[in-house]
């Protein structure tokens, strides 16, 4: 029955939520119940009860078709945002964390990286050129985490989409706010253990002090221990961090239906006055700077007009 009632949402999604509409939409669902619980008392299995279901049921864009011509319920020139279902959200979540996981150890290597320069400037102790060598792990590390960072962005560019807005189907939202749910605890213990582990790593830095004083040699090396040990802490928050985010994204970016004709003009409008009032901004700023001198005081003016555009800048859901 979860199919039958993933198709039915599936061909309503890109329509406006009228009430006509809506009891369209059920009315279908009730019938179509009613002869998928008549197939199952037959003996039926799942897989031929659904499938009978659905071709007996034909395509539901005639129906939708008759209903437009009679009434001319649904406008053309609206325009459709682009449609997650569960196998798309799915596919997201798993990309968020391999792409998580390759940023996390991006910023792993470059915090070792740098751990590396100040150990050998330690074991160096003011040799120039034996300083330079800590300048090859240095860059070699970064090198593997600037890779890692551009390769996730690339992996992330079919999803960027997503970061404005999308219609996200019924079900598909339940098994998303579901499958967060149960993240959240490791999420929670990864956080925690990440931002424990970066306090500790401190110690490293007050434990030379107490053991050598005013030595420069043993605080470059506490320093690097303390990069060493943090930098654990630091890959935990990033990819719990990322895998979070990418639930939060489907959750919070995704709209419940299509946007209607009003909505849109509406949207359209807010773009408009936005633009106008920062452009606005920037050349009182400037004439500010330059006349009287206030660019140090001028730039109030952004936090004031960032505050009120926030009233104006919502989506509408």
């Amino acid at each position: 029955m979860e199919t039958i009632i993933n198709y039915v949402e599936t061909m309503f999604i890109n329509l406006p939520e009228t009430a006509e509409l809506q009891q369209l939409k059920q009315d279908i669902l009730l019938n179509m119940e009613d002869k998928y619980n008549e197939l199952k008392a037959a003996g039926k299995s799942e897989n031929e009860a659904v499938g009978t279901v659905i071709s007996e049921f034909g395509n539901l864009d005639e129906i939708i078709d008759e209903m437009d011509s009679e009434g001319g319920q649904f406008e053309e020139d609206v325009e459709l945002l682009p449609v997650v279902d569960m196998a798309e959200a799915s596919n997201y979540v798993a990309v968020r964390r391999k792409t998580g996981f390759n940023i996390a150890c991006g910023v792993l290597f470059c915090m070792l990286g740098v751990a590396s320069l100040l150990a050998v400037q330690g074991w160096a102790n003011g040799n120039e050129q034996l300083e330079l060598i800590g300048l090859v792990p240095l860059f070699l590390l970064a090198a593997v985490g600037v890779g890692l960072f551009i390769v996730s962005g690339f992996r992330l560019k079919p999803f960027e989409y997503m970061e404005k807005s999308f219609v996200l189907t019924g079900t598909t939202r339940k098994e998303i706010d579901r499958q967060k749910e149960t993240y959240y605890r490791s999420y929670v213990v990864s956080i925690t253990a990440g931002v424990m582990i970066c306090i500790i790593s401190m110690v490293a830095i007050f434990v030379a002090e107490a053991l050598a004083p005013d030595n420069d040699q043993m605080t470059l090396y506490a320093i690097s221990v303390m990069l060493l040990i943090a930098s654990i802490g630091v890959f935990l928050i990033v990819y719990a961090g990322n895998v979070q985010g990418a639930y939060t994204t489907l959750l919070e970016k995704g709209k419940n239906r299509q946007p209607t004709k009003e909505e849109l003009q509406r949207r359209s409008w807010t773009k408009k006055i936005a633009s106008v009032v920062w452009t606005a901004t920037t050349a009182v700023y400037l004439l500010a700077g330059i006349l009287f001198g206030a660019w140090g005081k001028a730039w109030i003016l952004f936090a004031i007009v960032g505050i009120i555009s926030s009233f104006w800048e919502t989506d509408d859901d």
